[in-house]
């Protein structure tokens, strides 16, 4: 007797809702980056800058994307 397949379909994950008097901002492209593991960048007025030393995309993850490794 042999076993029935069945169709599997692709399923959503985690599906976002969204209400529809909810107002959304796109924050997708490519982003300035600058690790700061000695805490210095506001004290240092990073914020202010535009010359941090790097970019990632956004959305992604930025230690898929060269960033966070000791070298």
């Amino acid at each position: 007797m042999e076993k029935e397949r069945t169709k599997r379909m692709p399923v959503e994950v985690n599906p976002l809702f969204v209400h529809p008097k909810e107002r959304r901002l796109s924050l997708d492209g490519r982003w300035e980056f600058q690790l700061d593991p000695g805490d210095e960048g506001l004290e240092q007025g990073w914020h202010r800058s535009s010359s941090l030393e790097g970019e990632v995309q956004v959305p992604g993850c930025w230690q898929g994307q060269g960033h966070g490794h000791d070298g």
